[in-house]
């Protein structure tokens, strides 16, 4: 569930924020012992900093990194193994353990090759070279990185749970989602930064009530209800009443009414009193 948050002007740098957010959120008294952090974080500061603050950590390397490049060119030759060969879902994975050091903390690098994305950008790869004329051995050097990517972590995880840690990242998404979506979080057309905290308030706000209804309506709800927030919302929009002088009578409450009414346990009086 989201907690917090905050805005930062558009011409500071991402990386840069993340330090002065975990000493916000201490201020907050809200503990932080886990993060997952993106890959465009990723930096000497930071990392130092979650070490720092005995937060630990996972994230993804990008391939342009000193790190990335060491340990590929010493494992990647020998990556696809019998003995590194993991599924996750639908996909085929050949991960090794690495352990490394990060900037001169003990940490570990998980080097792997996903093997769906590496068949896609095979051909395409390899019409490339032959239409560019490639020599030999640049081609192969080229296509033997395909596919390949790296995750490092601050704690020793077993390989075979490193990416459904990584991919909780996932549900991050999902937030961002609802509040880009869902609770109207954009398009932005604020005149002031008053205006704009507010907004965002309220969007925060939105996002959260969107994502408790969300996480209920799955816990509650039967798979062929199909149900989402947005749609029980719409769905209770059509409950009518009748407005007397000293009463409102509400009516009848037609099926998809009474499913919703169901999963969050809500008796609809037959009277409510003005």
């Amino acid at each position: 569930m989201p907690i917090y948050f905050r805005y930062c002007a558009g011409n500071i740098v991402d990386v840069s924020t993340l330090c002065t957010t975990l000493a916000e959120l201490r201020q907050y008294c809200i503990d932080i012992d886990y993060a997952i952090v993106d890959a465009g974080y990723c930096c000497e500061d930071n990392v130092k900093q979650l070490y720092q603050e005995h937060v630990k950590f996972i994230t993804r390397l990008a391939p342009n990194r000193t790190l990335f490049k060491d340990v590929a060119k010493e494992h990647v030759p020998d990556l696809i193994s019998s003995a590194n060969a993991l599924r996750y879902g639908n996909r085929l994975l050949y991960i090794k353990k690495v352990q490394v050091e990060l900037y001169g903390n003990a940490g570990f690098a998980y080097i792997g090759v996903d093997m769906d994305s590496r068949n896609q950008q095979m051909k395409k790869a390899a019409f490339a070279a032959i239409d560019d004329k490639l020599p030999l051995e640049d081609a192969d050097k080229q296509m033997s990185k395909l596919g390949v990517f790296m995750i490092i972590s601050s704690e020793d995880i077993k390989t075979e749970e490193i990416l459904p840690l990584y991919y909780t990242r996932q549900q991050i998404e999902q937030v961002f989602d609802i509040g880009k979506n869902n609770a109207d979080l954009l398009p932005l057309r604020v005149q002031n930064e008053d205006t704009f905290r507010g907004h965002l308030m309220i969007t925060f706000l939105a996002t959260v009530i969107l994502q408790k209804l969300q996480r209920d309506i799955i816990a509650k709800s039967r798979k062929k209800d199909k149900i989402n927030p947005e749609g029980a919302l719409m769905t209770l929009r059509s409950q009518k009443c009748k407005v007397y002088t000293d009463e409102i009578v509400p009516q009848e409450a037609v099926k998809n009414i009474n499913d919703v009414y169901k999963i969050f346990k809500i008796d609809c009086p037959t009277a409510i009193l003005k």
